[in-house]
C-alpha cells in the first residue's frame, strides 16, 4: 500500500509507490536509482502541491527533520522541481520556454555540481535531441554541445526548427532532460531535473526562484532570439530572467564556479 505521510510523521521505511496523484501529502518512497553500499535502496521525498509563504515554511520544516534524522545526499541524488503551468502556458509559451532553456543551460550549469552538467543519464542536455536531429552537420557531440561555436550553431538551428516544425514537441518529449516538458502531459507541470541533491534550504529556495523566473519570462516574452555567447558564467541567466538582486548575489557569492 502507498504510504502518504505528513512532515511530522516520517516512517522508518516509506513506500515504493511512486506518485501521490492527489498532491496533498508529503511522501517518502524508496528510490531504486539510489543504491546504498549494503544493497538497499535510498529514498526519495516528494512534496504536496505547494503555494505561497507556507511552501517555504514546509520546505524548511522537512529539511530540518531530515537533518535531525541524519539524512545524507550524494552525487546520485537530484533535486527535481515541478512548476504548475496549466492553464497559463500555451504553445508559443512552450516554444519560448524551450528556447530560453537552450540559451541559458550553460549558465545554469555553473550553478550545479559537475555531476549534473553533462553525461548524466537522469538529466541530459536539452540540446541532445537537437544534436541527434542535426548530427550530420557537426563533427561530433562534444563539439556541438561543449564548444562556443558549436553550441551557438546548434542553438541557432534548434531555434529555427522550433519555430517552423509542426511537431517540434515530439523531439523533446523525453523525461530525462534537464528541463522535462513531457511532465505537462501527466501533471500539468514542467519539471526541472537539473539540480544536484541538497538539504540546504537557501540553495533550494534560490534555485526555485530562478526557475520560476524562467517560466515567467517564457510567458511574458514576445520573442526569444538564439544566444551567441556561451560558457561565460551564470550572469547571462540573471540578466535575461531579470532575477531579483538577492538571488543573483547569492549565486555570485556561492555558486559561480
Amino acid at each position: 500500500m502507498p504510504l502518504w505521510v505528513s512532515p511530522s510523521k516520517f516512517p522508518a521505511g516509506g513506500s515504493s509507490y511512486q506518485y501521490d496523484l492527489y498532491g496533498k501529502e508529503w511522501k517518502l518512497t524508496t528510490d531504486r536509482s539510489v543504491k546504498n553500499h549494503d544493497g538497499t535502496n535510498g529514498f526519495e521525498i516528494s512534496s504536496p502541491i505547494l503555494q505561497g509563504k507556507e511552501a517555504f515554511e514546509q520546505i524548511a520544516h522537512v529539511l530540518n527533520m531530515l537533518k535531525e534524522t541524519g539524512a545524507l545526499v550524494d552525487s546520485r541524488c537530484g533535486l527535481h522541481i515541478h512548476i504548475g503551468v496549466q492553464p497559463d502556458l500555451k504553445l508559443p509559451h512552450f516554444k519560448n520556454l524551450l528556447k530560453l532553456q537552450l540559451n541559458l543551460e550553460d549558465s545554469f550549469d555553473y550553478l550545479v555540481d559537475a555531476s549534473r552538467r553533462c553525461d548524466n543519464p537522469h538529466c541530459n542536455s536539452n540540446l541532445s535531441p537537437f544534436y541527434r536531429k542535426f548530427m550530420a552537420r557537426f563533427a561530433d557531440e562534444p563539439t556541438a554541445l561543449w564548444t562556443v561555436d558549436g553550441r551557438a550553431k546548434l542553438v541557432s538551428q534548434a531555434d529555427t526548427f522550433i519555430d517552423n516544425a509542426s511537431k517540434f514537441m515530439d523531439l523533446v518529449f523525453t523525461r530525462r532532460l534537464k528541463l522535462n516538458i513531457s511532465a505537462f502531459m501527466i501533471h500539468d507541470t514542467i519539471e526541472i531535473r537539473h539540480h544536484h541533491g541538497t538539504l540546504d534550504y537557501t540553495e533550494i529556495v534560490n534555485w526555485l526562484q530562478l526557475q520560476m523566473a524562467l517560466v515567467e519570462k517564457a510567458k511574458s516574452a514576445n520573442e526569444v532570439k538564439p544566444a551567441s555567447e556561451f560558457f561565460n558564467g551564470p550572469q547571462k541567466a540573471f540578466t535575461t530572467l531579470a532575477v531579483n538582486k538577492e538571488v543573483a548575489e547569492y549565486y555570485l557569492k556561492n555558486k559561480s564556479s
